[in-house]
């Protein structure tokens, strides 16, 4: 059943903008924070990586994902996010009770970004090993795993691991990899697209905090 949050389009006027973005929030309540925000932008929120590309492939004038996903898709960044002067964040091994090396992980959990064989790619060069990657998509969902066992380690971005540890009573451990992922930008899929730029910069407070961003350049 598809995750989405609503129709693509419900004024034709409107530019759309289609947004994959695993954020630490119910998806339902991000979207409405952007659709406040942006009331000249109709956006629509997606949590699963195909239902994401139905969009893109459905007409959707613009989409909000991950570098990684724009790159994926072999399409052009024409705005990206920063934080903290970059526009790339760490990533981070989490595992129980003690840090790991990647090529100690025999089962790593991860968020679903480019499907199941892109995301398994993603993961094993970013490591620069060959672990069985487990994927969910959903934030929540990677605690789970771990208490469950299913994994050895979940491989998330590094400004996640504290609120992971908050959210258990496991003796979460976090191990530096020194390797920087992408963080959110924006793609212009067709004319009427370049709306939505300006609109994102009004994107703020709270939002930055969810989208883990200082700003776009």
């Amino acid at each position: 059943m598809a995750t989405t949050l609503g129709p693509l389009a419900t004024q034709a006027s409107l530019p759309t903008l289609a947004v994959f973005l695993h954020v630490d929030v119910r998806l339902r309540y991000f979207q409405g924070l952007l659709r406040d925000v942006m009331p000249d932008v109709d956006v629509t929120a997606y949590g699963r990586f195909g239902d994401a590309i139905q969009a893109i492939e459905g007409g959707a004038h613009a989409l909000l994902a991950l570098r990684s996903v724009i790159e994926y898709q072999g399409l052009k960044v024409a705005l990206s996010a920063r934080a903290a002067g970059r526009t790339t964040e760490p990533y981070v091994l989490v595992a129980n009770g003690r840090e790991v090396s990647p090529k100690s992980v025999r089962r790593v959990g991860t968020l679903d970004l480019l499907g199941r064989r892109g995301t398994q790619e993603w993961v094993h060069r970013l490591l620069n090993a060959s672990p069985d990657v487990n994927r969910v998509t959903k934030v929540e969902d990677l605690l789970p795993m771990l208490q469950l066992e299913m994994v050895d380690a979940v491989f998330i971005p590094e400004a996640l691991a504290a609120p992971l540890r908050e959210k258990s009573r496991l003796p979460l451990k976090a191990t530096a990899l020194g390797v920087e992922v992408g963080l959110p930008a924006l793609a212009v899929l067709k004319p009427g697209g370049e709306r939505v730029g300006p609109a994102l910069s009004r994107v703020g407070g709270n939002l930055k905090q969810i989208m883990r961003i200082d700003g776009w350049e």
